[in-house]
């Protein structure tokens, strides 16, 4: 997927930084963005559209603590 829409994503209003890894149920992805509707703007353009039929992916926001950038 993040060939697909890595692109965008790095071009994307509010985008900030992503991360994956494989777990044992698939892969987790963590994604910062400026604001909770930049991300789910993003998700509903670029990510619902190219999903495979039937997967949904839970999406969970939860507010920044802190973030070190170099």
């Amino acid at each position: 997927m993040l060939a697909l829409v890595g692109g965008a994503l790095r071009q994307a209003p509010g985008f900030i930084m992503h991360v994956s890894h494989p777990v044992a149920a698939g892969w987790r992805i963590v994604e910062v963005w400026n604001s909770q509707e930049d991300a789910t703007r993003f998700f509903a353009a670029h990510i619902a559209p190219n999903l495979p039929d039937g997967i949904r992916p839970k999406l969970s926001f939860q507010p920044l603590h802190s973030l070190l950038k170099p």
